[in-house]
This record gives C-alpha cells, structure tokens and sequence, in this order.
C-alpha cells in the first residue's frame, strides 16, 4: 500500500520536475544575452550565443524525456502485466524510430521586425500539403525554437524580414534540435535596405 502511494506521488514528481527543467530551459533561451556580434569583429556572433544556447535546449530536452517518461509510468498501472506492457512500448518505440527515423525536418515559415520580434511562426511537413500535427505540438516546438531565431535575427541588425526555417524535431517527444538552417539573412539584407527608407 505504502509503496503503490509513493509510485502515484512518484510520477507526478517526476512530470512537475520535466515541466520546470523544460520551463527553466526556454528561460535561459529567453534571457541568453549573448545574442550579439563579438567585441571587435562585425558579423561575427558572439561565441557564448552558441554554448548558452546549446545548454538550454539540453536543458528543456531532459524535461521533455521527464514528462514524457511519466507519462508512460501512468499508463503503465492501467496493465497488470507489467513486463507485458513495457515490452510493447520498447518495441513500439524501436520499431516507430527504426522505419522512420529519429527525427524528422519541418519547415517553418515566419515573419520578424525589430520590434514585435517574431510575429508568425507556422510549422509544416515540406512532404504532406497539409499540417498534420496539433496546436501543442506546434507550440512546443515554437517555444523551442523561437528564442534562438529571434536572437540571431536581432544580431544580424535587420529591422525586418520573412522567410523559413528548417527545424529537425525528434519524432515521439517534440525535441526541436537547433539547426536553424534558414534563407533569413542573405536574401533578406536586401530587403531591408530598400525598405528601410519607408
């Protein structure tokens, strides 16, 4: 009995630690201040961007693992066959990442000013016409994603721009990995330039 209420308290422990550790990375993304060019050479971004960054998303990642991993605990005491249970969901997850891979690419569309900073932000599969995930997983990926971008944005100095992002995201729990792999520089210098007078 004693151990059946430690095993209820368990998990929801475990779920609230993930959604603080994915709470507090996306704080640290939010407050990196190293989104800037380093001291002394233009265009060139300040190397701490990068670390700070990386240890944020780590950070956010094992809060993900967190919440999901509860998750599964919980629906682990609906099945009396324990080993019967974990096997499947082993099994599943081996067979779903072996046929489909890890993680998969998205592109994301979005539109940015120096002020409001990223005013749209839409995700899509580039190989479905439409958009077959739901508004929480959009969301979860954004908030993953959006820090990092707007950063980059505010240090390249443009005033405005549009364009799209490649975001590898992992397939069972949305981990957006930061590639940022993006057409929001080169095109979109020129376009701040001729309307930059308006």
């Amino acid at each position: 009995m004693a151990r059946d209420c430690l095993r209820s308290k368990g998990w929801f422990v475990v779920s609230l630690a993930g959604l603080f550790l994915f709470e507090t990375g996306l704080l640290i993304l939010h407050w990196n201040s190293y989104w800037r060019t380093e001291p002394g050479y233009s265009g060139v971004l300040d190397h701490r961007a990068s670390t700070w960054s990386g240890i944020a998303h780590l950070v956010s990642a094992i809060g993900l693992l967190f919440v999901f991993g509860s998750v599964v605990f919980l629906l682990s005491r609906v099945f009396s066959a324990k080993w019967l249970y974990w096997t499947g969901v082993v099994a599943a997850i081996g067979l779903w990442c072996g046929t489909q891979g890890v993680a998969q690419m998205y592109a994301a569309r979005y539109r940015w000013n120096a002020k409001a900073g990223i005013t749209e932000f839409a995700i899509s599969n580039p190989t479905l016409s439409q958009q077959p995930e739901n508004v929480l997983w959009q969301r979860v990926v954004r908030w993953q994603v959006e820090s990092d971008l707007n950063g980059r944005l505010r240090a390249s100095g443009l005033r405005r721009t549009h364009g799209w992002v490649s975001i590898k995201v992992v397939r069972i729990v949305p981990i957006a990995l930061p590639t940022l792999d993006c057409d929001c520089f080169n095109c979109c210098l020129e376009e701040d330039t001729a309307t930059s007078g308006r």
